[in-house]
């Protein structure tokens, strides 16, 4: 298992286009990956269940992800937490 709390850096927060590039960065991959935000528990591969999670710009999501491949996916979704889902426009 790999975990590590990340910062939602872009202004818009976690809505519906980083979601949907997350979910879309996590298809090749298949470790199970659970983002966590205050009280609020997210399967990452999940558009609806991100959305859920209600996370402003600034929000710490803790992520954690566990399967065969976790260390690639982990680096996957600090990239795109680094980037400010960038590619998401």
């Amino acid at each position: 298992m790999q975990t590590t709390i990340l910062k939602v850096k872009n202004d818009h927060g976690l809505h519906a286009r980083p979601s949907a590039l997350i979910v879309e960065r996590l298809l090749p991959f298949k470790s199970s990956v659970t983002f966590i935000c205050d009280d609020k528990k997210a399967d990452a591969r999940s558009v609806l269940s991100l959305m859920m999670l209600i996370a402003p710009k600034d929000s710490e999501i803790e992520i954690i992800v566990n399967g065969e491949d976790e260390k690639d996916v982990l680096n996957t979704i600090v990239e795109l937490f680094d980037s400010k889902f960038i590619d998401a426009y």
